[in-house]
């Protein structure tokens, strides 16, 4: 059976935890695309309203799908009305939660019922909140102030599936980003060989 497309104006909702930024803001990514135009994806950062100190809070990723002709909308998240932005997010999260469920559905040829999906996006909730403090602990007891790789990989460790996933992606980004280096330093090199400065009298 052939998955149901993505409507347009359809948006989709996914998680990150962000230590508070120093000045006291988080950031929340934006990223859009288009369902008519090209695959590139443009990305933004846009700050927030002022969190608690040393706290972790959870920033919600917005993802927009429209054709290329509507304006781009921008996202703001009141991060002081705690409760409503708690309902706010598991709302968000329910959605997209029976986003999948239909998805998967669809594939599979079964059907996934309201309650099941309720149990499933609640069971997410409370372990991405339960995520969360959990790298907020291991950032605090090594005396940092952001969350680290390694702290990802620690929290990961009970799940085969899942740090084998986040261990692929790291060694994924390592990779890239000692390739730019190398670039980076060949290009320095060649533009130093070609300096007439650097010629011997």
């Amino acid at each position: 059976m052939k998955r149901p497309a993505i409507p347009p104006f359809h948006v989709l909702y996914t998680w990150r935890t962000a230590a508070s930024c120093p000045r006291g803001g988080a950031v929340v990514r934006s990223k859009f695309s288009n369902v008519t135009g090209p695959e590139e994806e443009e990305e933004e950062e846009l700050s927030s309203a002022r969190l608690s100190d040393s706290k972790t809070s959870t920033a919600l990723v917005v993802r927009w799908f429209c054709p290329i002709s509507v304006p781009r909308r921008r996202l703001r998240l009141d991060m002081d009305d705690e409760p409503a932005q708690r309902q706010r997010l598991k709302a968000a999260l329910h959605y997209t939660t029976g986003l999948i469920c239909q998805s998967i559905g669809a594939d599979c040829e079964r059907d996934f019922s309201r309650q099941a999906v309720a149990a499933i996006a609640e069971t997410a909730f409370r372990q991405c909140d339960t995520f969360a403090k959990d790298l907020e602990a291991f950032a605090k007891h090594a005396k940092r102030s952001s969350v680290s790789v390694e702290d990802v990989k620690l929290l990961a460790r009970r799940s085969t599936a899942l740090s084998a996933h986040i261990q692929r992606k790291s060694e994924e980004l390592a990779s890239a980003n000692q390739e730019q280096k190398e670039k980076r330093k060949k290009n320095t090199e060649k533009r130093k060989n070609q300096d007439p400065g650097n010629e011997d009298d």
